[in-house]
């Protein structure tokens, strides 16, 4: 017997229109035939969706099932809807969002709001004003490590005890220094 899904389901946008095709003039066949060019890219194509929550997203944007036959029955229907009650809903794991980091998988509510702030559960774009990065939050366990220092420091312990100073040489001179060590 088999069982009614209302999933997949395909959605149409009212102000939808198809992409226009012009054919260039030109004469012969087959290879050699003229091209067609698209004058006009398809505006608000149909999508299908495979579940209640992108058909709320894409009705918030106007999109409406293929055959519809009662439009406000149908608005109503949304507003009203509710998850399918045969399934149980499972909170974690899930993948969380930031518009300027790598999404991460939390496993619970305490990973969640160890996140911090700017965590969404969809994917965000990222702004400009995302890009400026904050100062990082004060932590008593965490010392500040000036990593240039760090590096000149194990420079200078690689480095030979004895440097030798460098004269400098002129311009002149060291353009025909170069010029004389060039290859031919």
């Amino acid at each position: 017997m088999n069982k009614f899904n209302e999933y997949p389901k395909v959605m149409k946008h009212p102000q939808h229109s198809p992409a226009v095709w012009k054919q260039l003039e030109g004469k012969g066949k087959g290879l050699f035939a003229p091209d067609t060019v698209c004058t006009q890219p398809e505006r608000l194509p149909d999508i299908t969706v495979t579940d209640i929550e992108q058909e709320k997203l894409y009705a918030s944007r106007g999109y409406r099932p293929a055959n519809n036959p009662d439009p406000q029955a149908y608005d109503q229907a949304i507003l009203d809807a509710q998850p399918f009650s045969g399934q149980d809903f499972q909170a974690f794991p899930k993948w969380k969002y930031h518009a300027t980091q790598i999404p991460v998988v939390v496993k619970t509510a305490a990973e969640e709001k160890a996140l911090g702030p700017g965590w969404a559960d969809a994917p965000i774009l990222a702004t400009e004003d995302d890009l400026v990065e904050a100062p990082p939050a004060p932590d008593a366990a965490r010392k500040p490590v000036d990593q240039m220092a760090e590096y000149a420091a194990s420079r200078e312990a690689a480095a030979p005890k004895v440097k030798a100073k460098k004269k400098a040489v002129p311009a002149k001179k060291a353009k025909a220094q170069h010029k004389a060590a060039a290859p031919a």
